[in-house]
């Protein structure tokens, strides 16, 4: 496995002897990723996530962790990979609808970093545009905005909504988002 990543973007590869000495250190690092403490877990969170794509499923099993800090850590480290974390959309997308509203929130900003299967992805950031919570749809719109104009065409009312919301900054988000899809541009200077 160290081999195959070795040629890789990651260049700390080399400071593994043998693969037995990478999985170790993953095992290593999941164990104090589900620590009760916080602050070691956000530091192995922070070290998979320098780690890459090997450490991507360690990370998407953490994402259900009944302790909070550990999801969040989590799903930070995976949103630090970005795209070569792909792999953890579904899970993100599941989170996205855990009511822990920090769960929600890291969910959400992982999806917009990640960019990644755009139709799963949208369409669970276009449903999180109409959580109960303020601070969830901000981060779900924001996210959206991170996706290409032709992906965001799955959310095209959500984000219309969106416009609309009580508060302004996922109504600027939702501007945003919808302002890189030329249909649109119309629609925003009608409600902007």
């Amino acid at each position: 496995m160290v081999a195959k990543y070795a040629t890789s973007r990651y260049s700390h590869w080399d400071q593994y002897d043998s693969e037995r000495q990478f999985e170790d250190t993953l095992k290593k690092l999941h164990k104090r990723l589900n620590s009760s403490n916080q602050k070691i877990s956000e530091d192995a969170a922070l070290r998979l996530a320098q780690i890459g794509f090997p450490a991507v499923t360690v990370l998407s099993v953490a994402l259900m962790n009944e302790i909070l800090h550990v999801a969040v850590n989590a799903a930070r480290a995976i949103g630090i990979i970005g795209p070569d974390a792909k792999s953890a959309v579904f899970n993100l997308a599941w989170v996205l609808q855990h009511p822990d509203k920090e769960r929600r929130e890291s969910a959400a900003c992982a999806l917009g970093r990640l960019r990644t299967n755009p139709r799963l992805s949208i369409q669970a950031l276009s449903f999180a545009l109409s959580d109960t919570e303020i601070s969830v749809r901000q981060y779900a719109a924001a996210a959206l905005g991170e996706f290409d104009a032709d992906d965001l065409s799955y959310a095209i009312k959500e984000l219309q909504f969106g416009t609309m919301d009580e508060d302004n900054n996922v109504r600027t988000f939702s501007r945003y988002a919808l302002s890189k899809t030329e249909d649109n541009r119309k629609f925003i200077s009608k409600t902007g």
